[in-house]
């Protein structure tokens, strides 16, 4: 989980709640064999909300502020996991209690796994199913993959589009990649478009 809590263009309301939320998330999961690496991008915020846990399976580094949406923090999360399998969730966004579990029934002796999300869907008051393409831009992130660690890294580049530029990478860094049912990843915050 790369954090940084500040304001920039695009950016969720309600960062530190959100932050709070998306940590207790994961801890509400059905697996309790996990751990999450929080990334802080710079931010003195997101070590001081990450002092309310206490969770051993929680771990946390500060690194100097990089560029926005920067590759290098990730890259930094992966290097410190010492778990095969890498997950992604953002600071604004949460997963459903089952997530993690529907990704780990799913994975098999694949190198990396996709799958849709959801999306909340103002009108109708509740997260519903959203199609993923990871043939096109835009169509795809960080809510719908996950992958051994090692199998592709992170682009420096800090444009927005950096997740559809990673999965580019997995696809050339291996063939062994399945479509899985669709795992609980809820997408909260979308720049101008959702923000719940």
């Amino acid at each position: 989980m790369p954090s940084y809590l500040g304001e920039y263009i695009g950016s969720a309301t309600g960062k530190d709640w959100k932050f709070i939320r998306a940590i207790q998330s994961i801890i509400d999961n059905t697996i309790k064999e996990w751990e999450l690496i929080v990334v802080s991008d710079g931010c003195d915020k997101t070590m001081e909300l990450l002092e309310q846990f206490n969770d051993s399976r929680i771990r946390s580094t500060k690194i100097v502020k990089q560029d926005k949406w920067s590759g290098i923090v990730r890259n930094i999360g992966i290097n410190m996991a010492k778990y095969d399998i890498i997950a992604y969730l953002d600071t604004d966004d949460m997963i459903g209690e089952d997530h993690l579990q529907v990704i780990l029934d799913n994975f098999a002796d694949c190198d990396w796994v996709w799958f849709n999300e959801l999306s909340y869907d103002r009108q109708k008051g509740n997260f519903v199913e959203k199609e993923c393409d990871i043939t096109r831009r835009g169509q795809c992130g960080t809510s719908n993959v996950s992958h051994r660690k090692g199998i592709a890294r992170w682009n420096k580049s800090n444009d927005y589009g950096q997740d559809w530029q990673f999965i580019k990478n997995l696809k050339k860094g291996s063939t062994n990649y399945k479509k899985i049912p669709t795992p609980s990843y809820l997408v909260c915050h979308v720049p101008d478009l959702l923000d719940v």
